[in-house]
């Protein structure tokens, strides 16, 4: 996804976002219509009105431009660097089936970007326990993809990963989160909070405890509703205990962790027990 400029205020960023994602949809829901041309047509300017109006907010800005070519145009965006005044030129000319999947990935990943940057800023918390830490991203992470939303995007993709390589496109974006968890695993093993191994493959182990207890049943609609705060707290109290067991150092024994209670719990229920 194109950044917009850092100055931008956070309701501004919003809607810059959402014109880019409008027009994404427009884009892709066009291929659909090329039997009806007039829906086609519509279709296509509107999703060139929508990313007009996100253009000169996006970082670098741009700007639609028209080359004139045998009678007719051929309209490009151009992008222009704020702080280079000679800058080479890139000719960028996307095949149709690889835009299309490729902005179909986009759309899938732009409502996920904003809420993963929060869930990956607990894995910055410098000198935190490591168990307080997991716990915290792990309730986040599956705050996030437990919510309404993200289940049905989680669906989508996977009913198209086997068409035209989307699925490799999809697991390459989200292998950024993984290599943020894999470095923070990294720096546990290197202080001796956790056992010496790979650490991307701890980061999928990770992974795949926290999605283990509430996922699935999601996925499949097995079960009717989302759950609620304490459900997923205690999921990744379980997926968190779990994991420091098969990543403890062999010289000592890790001792419980207090946590963050619900309302209405004890305190005895509030400790992350590592045995």
């Amino acid at each position: 996804m194109t950044k917009s400029k850092n100055s931008e205020p956070s309701a501004v960023l919003r809607v810059i976002e959402a014109y880019q994602r409008a027009a994404w949809c427009y884009h892709l829901g066009k291929f659909l219509w090329f039997e009806d041309r007039a829906t086609h047509d519509k279709l296509r300017e509107s999703s060139v009105a929508a990313y007009r109006k996100a253009l000169p907010h996006l970082d670098p800005p741009g700007e639609r431009i028209e080359v004139p070519f045998e009678g007719a145009v051929i309209p490009g965006i151009l992008r222009k660097p704020r702080d280079a005044n000679r800058p080479p030129l890139v000719l960028m000319v996307p095949g149709l089936d690889s835009s299309k999947e490729e902005l179909f990935v986009e759309c899938m990943m732009a409502a996920a970007e904003n809420y993963m940057a929060g869930t990956l800023k607990h894995l910055d918390s410098s000198g935190a326990d490591a168990a307080v830490t997991l716990f915290e991203f792990g309730r986040s992470f599956l705050t996030f993809i437990c919510s309404p939303e993200q289940l049905e995007v989680r669906r989508l993709m996977i009913a198209e990963a086997a068409r035209s390589g989307t699925g490799k496109l999809f697991f390459d974006k989200i292998s950024v989160l993984r290599s943020h968890v894999s470095a923070f695993m990294s720096g546990c093993m290197a202080s001796g909070t956790l056992r010496r191994d790979d650490p991307l493959l701890a980061a999928d182990h990770l992974g795949a405890l926290l999605e283990a207890e509430i996922l699935e049943p999601l996925l499949l609609q097995v079960r009717d509703g989302s759950p609620g705060g304490q459900e997923i707290e205690l999921a990744a109290r379980h997926a968190v205990a779990a994991f420091l067991r098969a990543y403890a150092p062999a010289h000592r024994r890790l001792k419980p962790v207090p946590l963050v209670r619900s309302s209405g719990e004890s305190p005895e229920s509030s400790t992350l027990k590592v045995l």
